[in-house]
This record gives structure tokens, sequence and C-alpha cells, in this order.
């Protein structure tokens, strides 16, 4: 699981996402790394601006929009490079929480080895699913692009500005699914620390809830500065597939007209995958604010103690703070 997460990480870096490696478990970068992610952006915003351009012209050209609508090829274009761009100017805020996202994991999975708690299984799926309709998405954006275009030059750029679109959505999505696996740990811990706790063993349940309640605030501060990071960028990347969806949708039921080929079914394909990796997100942020307001009802059964009276108002006090985008 780690490994896949390593593979794509690698790959972001590639492409100019982030100028951080993961080496043994940590986050490192070099004057070289960032040097190359630099050079690779600027080359990236300047080429693109004029590939996009030359993409609008190409669907004008085509035909595919009454003459009333034959500025939506600009304003797709336009939207989907203005996006790119605000990722790409964006990415030392993100470097910066991705170093210490990373600590925090790393920390996480050390108390999970050592309490013998293992990743849920439906956390597991979720990211499998997601890291599969994001190489879905890549390759399949590489082969649309190598059916359509002519230059394999011209193929390579665009297909690596499809992914900067896509792999910052899956760097969202594993920044959450982490935060949701701490809690889902503390959950868990919580449930078991309540049932076996009896009156002797008082001063270890306090030492216990107090080293559990470090680590639900500690995630919900990342979860909050995660939220605050790519809260513009969500939006415009929720402007950029409302346009996606409608426009795409419109041309591909005006091509199901003239007959059905394997290029619409491949098309159709990255349309429902696509569709699928942003519902993916919906669900990542709706588990986070569910173990965010799970409520605590095993705390409050039987004896309780300061501490747990505590613990509770840090979790009513970080629920009305706590804010989720997506």
């Amino acid at each position: 699981m780690e490994k896949l997460v390593e593979i794509y990480h690698g790959y972001a870096q590639v492409i100019g996402l982030t100028a951080y490696r993961i080496v043994g478990g940590e986050l490192k970068k070099s004057r070289m790394t960032q040097a190359y992610v630099l050079a690779w952006n600027i080359a990236t915003v300047v080429i693109l601006a004029w590939m996009c351009w030359c993409a609008a012209k190409d669907m004008k050209t085509a035909s595919l929009f009454p003459e009333m609508m034959s500025a939506i090829p600009i304003v797709v274009c336009s939207v989907n490079y203005a996006v790119i761009v605000y990722i790409l100017l964006s990415r030392p805020y993100r470097d910066s929480m991705f170093y210490d996202l990373m600590d925090i994991t790393n920390q996480l999975s050390r108390k999970m080895e050592l309490a013998g708690r293992k990743t849920s299984s439906r956390l597991k799926r979720l990211l499998y699913i997601k890291s599969f309709s994001l190489t879905y998405l890549t390759v399949g954006s590489f082969i649309s692009l190598l059916l359509i275009k002519e230059g394999f030059l011209e193929v390579t750029l665009m297909g690596i500005a499809y992914s900067i679109l896509n792999v910052s959505n899956y760097f969202y999505f594993t920044s959450f699914w982490q935060i949701v696996r701490g809690y889902d740990f503390v959950h868990r811990e919580m449930k078991n620390l309540t049932v076996s706790r009896s009156g002797g063993h008082v001063k270890n349940f306090e030492e216990r809830l107090r080293d559990l309640w470090a680590l639900h605030w500690t995630l919900s501060l990342m979860a909050s500065r995660i939220s605050r990071v790519y809260g513009v960028q969500m939006i415009v990347s929720r402007t950029e597939y409302v346009l996606f969806s409608v426009v795409y949708g419109y041309v591909g039921i005006i091509s199901m007209f003239h007959g059905m080929s394997l290029l619409i079914l491949h098309v159709g394909l990255i349309y429902f995958v696509r569709a699928l990796d942003f519902f993916l997100i919906d669900v990542i942020c709706d588990l986070t604010a569910r173990y965010q307001n799970h409520p605590k009802h095993e705390l409050v059964e039987g004896k309780i103690n300061q501490k747990a009276v505590e613990y509770l108002r840090h979790l009513i006090l970080f629920q009305s703070k706590c804010f989720i985008c997506s």
C-alpha cells in the first residue's frame, strides 16, 4: 500500500507537482530536484498556453457546436489552463503541508504497529479504487490523444497537462485518506480502552486517553490545514469538472448519432471513470466529517473521569471549527 503511494508520488515529481521524493518513508528534496521542478513548471505554463489555444481552435473547426456556442471551446480550454497554472503556483504550499503530513503518517504507523492495528479493509479498497481510476485516466488520456493528435511531443505535453489535474486530486484524496486512517485508529482504540478499563486502572486509562487526545488533535489540525491549502484549488477543479461533464457529455451524445466507434466507447469510459474519481473524493470527505463528528457514547457510559470530560469538550470544540472541502 505504501509502495503504491510512492509510485504515484514519483510520477508527480516527474510532471512537476512536487519537489520532494520519498526516501525510506521520509520526504527529501535537493537543489537539483527543486531546479528541475521549477524549470518544468515554467516550461509547462509557457508551452501549454499555446497548446490550449491551438486545441480551442481545433474544437471550433471541428464544428461540434452550434454557431451560438462557438465560444465554448475557448472557455473550456481557458478554464483548464487556469486550473493547471493555479495548481503549479500553489505547489510550495502543498509541499510544506505534505512534509508535515508525512511526519504525522509515520507517527500514526508506529502507533498502529505497537497497538497491533491494521488499516481497515474498507479504506484499503477506497485507495485501490482511487489508484485504479487515476491510472486509467492517465493512460486513457494518452491513448485518446494518440488517436486524435499526430505529433508525439504535443501528445506528451497535453497528456502531462491532464495528468496534473488528476494527480493533484489524487494527492487531495490520499491526504484525507491518511486523516481518516488516523481517526479510525483513534476510534477503535478509544472503544477498546473504554470497554476494557476498570477502576484499578484509572491512571493507565488517563495516560492512554491523553495520548489519543493528542493524536486526534493533531489529525484535526492537519485536516483543517489540508482544507485551507486545497480550498481554492478544489473549487476551480470542481468548476473544470462541471464544464468537462457538460461539454464532453454533449459532444459524446452528438457523436453517437453519427455511429458508434471504439474511440467513442473509449472516451465514454474515461467520462464515467472521471465521474467515479470525483465521487471518491466526496466519499473520503464524507468519511472525514463522519469520523470527526462520530458520537462518543462509550465515554459517557458508566464511570467517567475529568480527562474524558476534557476530551469530549475538545471534540465538541473542534467539530464546530472543522470544515472539509468538497
